[in-house]
């Protein structure tokens, strides 16, 4: 049988080969170690770099949002302010949150704040816009048919605007406003508050009122021209035939009298019938000097025979000499005429 041996065979070689045979990976080990730490360190470095220019341009941005975001609140409080319109909102029990100083100056008018109530009715009257918040709005408007709590709530529900004129008291004024509730509605569309622009239009009530007269008046001219014309007529056949009888009825009969307070009446309807027409269209006139005396007697004349029917006696008690008045003649004696009273 074979019997293995083993033997032992030592190796002699220098020490510095070996040293370098056993350090060298662990240097390149080391170096490459570094080398990830310098890269993390730098990667890292880097980011955060990224990170802050990232952050400076946000703030930057942000900075610009907010300054943007301000000038756009002072123009439009600006505007606001600078409207001659009264802008408020309101909550659903028809308070004030807001109101412009234009609104303020109109409620206050020439007359005194309002009674205010709550505790802002025991700090010190603020002045301006202030003086209104948290005091409802029909208590400086007033509570009409057209504006009223149900008009308020109907905005609320609806979330549909509405436009009306109303009239409200300020001072001792009455004032006309043209106004319109908005809702103002959040993301959810849900109603947050009542936008109300109400504008001062009592100056166009005035003048459509006087337009309205106008017209009246256009249509009475109207009138009149077609009734005195229709007059104009028959009275100039009685005054023909009256001047036609005067010419031969003697002077000393009593019939040419009588014949004479009728021309004379006649002539008189005639005038307003002139002034029918005169009114009707602008025509000029000239004042005269008349006597008032014979005014009274000319009128004594035409209401002498409904007078004696009534049993009644009238005596001139007139003084001496004319009684002269600088005026229309025709106008003096309708003025003193007047058979209604």
């Amino acid at each position: 049988p074979t019997q293995s041996l083993n033997w032992a065979i030592a190796v002699v070689a220098p020490v510095t080969e070996v040293d370098e045979v056993i350090h060298n990976p662990f240097l390149w080990q080391f170096i490459m170690q570094g080398i990830i730490i310098l890269a993390i360190i730098f990667g890292g470095l880097a980011i955060l770099s990224l990170e802050w220019q990232y952050t400076r341009t946000l703030e930057e941005e942000i900075r610009n949002k907010t300054a943007d975001l301000s000038q756009s609140e002072k123009r439009y409080k600006e505007l606001v302010e600078s409207a001659e319109d009264l802008i408020y909102s309101l909550d659903r029990e028809g308070r004030f949150l807001s109101l412009n100083y234009y609104g303020a100056a109109f409620l206050y008018g020439k007359g005194e704040p309002p009674e205010l109530e709550g505790a802002v009715a025991q700090s010190p009257q603020p002045s301006g816009p202030k003086a209104f918040l948290g005091q409802k709005i029909f208590k400086a408007f007033g509570i009409s048919e057209d504006f009223n709590p149900l008009v308020i709530e109907e905005v609320w529900q609806r979330g549909k605007p509405r436009v009306i004129e109303h009239m409200i008291r300020t001072g001792d004024s009455e004032r006309w406003l043209h106004t319109q509730l908005i809702a103002i509605k959040n993301d959810r569309g849900l109603v947050q508050a009542v936008l109300g622009i109400s504008r001062n239009v009592t100056e166009k009530k005035k003048i459509e009122k006087q337009m309205m007269n106008t017209e009246k008046l256009a249509s009475l001219g109207l009138l009149a021209a077609g009734v005195a014309h229709e007059i104009n007529n028959p009275l100039g056949i009685i005054l023909g035939y009256c001047e036609y009888l005067l010419e031969k009825t003697p002077p000393e009969e009593k019939a040419y009298k009588i014949l004479g307070k009728i021309e004379r009446q006649g002539n008189q309807c005639k005038r307003i019938v002139e002034n029918l027409l005169s009114f009707s269209r602008y025509s000029e006139h000239y004042d005269d000097i008349s006597d008032v005396n014979a005014h009274l007697e000319n009128i004594l004349d035409v209401v002498q025979n409904n007078l004696m029917i009534k049993k009644v006696q009238v005596h001139l008690n007139l003084g001496k000499g004319s009684a002269p008045h600088q005026g229309r003649s025709d106008s003096t004696e309708t003025g003193l005429y007047e058979p209604d009273q």
